[in-house]
């Protein structure tokens, strides 16, 4: 049977948790994604170890460490979410879902150039590090504001956390099963 999640407005957290293991994952131009676990002291849980590791080693280390919230085709551009709907027609969506019919769910489509895509050079680079403290490195010895940034954030996180975070998802991608 079809796991069908809307991501509709915030997910973030434990409501990544409970949408991320649907088959069909529906983000829309309202959806704010972030794992901010690492601002609160805590660390990606509800299967972020498992599925944020899978969207790319580095772009899942990158959202997981900094907590960075993404939007709309951004999480679809990501592999957060499976499919795109627009927020004025999402009623209308769930509806024939509901009816048992994905076909207007599975006609969606999102603008394919994702925010993060410009900086996922500098992603690839710096966040798939074998510790954090060499992720720190790369991002200092990194050109450009965007490195800069991204450190600055690190530095407002927990040490303990972002290594806790850092392992869990090594470990994560190295599982075999779920």
């Amino acid at each position: 049977k079809p796991y069908v999640a809307f991501m509709e407005g915030v997910t973030r957290g434990g409501g990544f948790g409970i949408s991320v293991h649907g088959s069909h994952r529906v983000a829309t131009d309202r959806t704010l994604f972030a794992m901010p676990e690492t601002g609160i002291g805590l660390f990606p849980d509800v299967g972020g170890g498992w599925f944020l590791p899978r969207l790319g080693p580095p772009l899942g280390m990158w959202l997981a460490l900094t907590g960075e919230r993404l939007k709309g085709g951004d999480v679809c551009s990501a592999g957060i979410a499976t499919n795109f709907c627009e927020s004025n027609v999402v009623e209308a969506v769930k509806a024939s879902v509901c009816e048992g019919e994905l076909g207007l769910l599975e006609a969606m489509d999102w603008d394919e150039a994702a925010g993060f895509e410009k900086h996922i050079d500098e992603i690839q680079r710096c966040f798939w590090k074998p510790t954090v403290e060499d992720t720190f490195l790369a991002l200092e010895a990194e050109p450009g504001e965007w490195a800069k940034k991204q450190l600055e954030v690190l530095k407002t996180k927990s040490p303990r956390t972002l290594k806790v975070t850092h392992r869990q998802l090594t470990l994560g991608l190295q599982a075999q099963t779920f």
